[in-house]
């Protein structure tokens, strides 16, 4: 059984999973392969801008990520995924 938190890959440099969401990218990369880690990272962000910048006036209730308990939340995934596909992208693994 694989560690998540410990790479097994030399070409990934380990520091990019020590965020909130690491483990989830860890398992993706030894589960689907970086290139589809990062299309999930990247499909995950746009999901999480998009409830993060929406306001539902037409909705009898807003998106729970615009609450203050969940935004920071949101905000903080979505830069460690930004960060996560900028880093595979530069060592050219997405």
């Amino acid at each position: 059984m694989n560690d998540f938190r410990r790479p097994e890959r030399a070409d990934i440099d380990p520091a990019i999973f020590n965020c909130a969401e690491g483990f989830r990218l860890r398992l993706l990369v030894e589960r689907d392969g970086p290139e589809a880690a990062v299309a999930w990272a990247e499909r995950t962000m746009h999901l999480y801008r998009q409830a993060l910048l929406s306001r539902h006036h037409s909705a009898k209730k807003p998106h729970f990520a615009t609450t203050a308990e969940y935004r920071v939340r949101y905000i903080r995934s979505y830069l460690h995924f930004k960060r996560f596909v900028l880093a595979l992208r530069g060592r050219g693994l997405g």
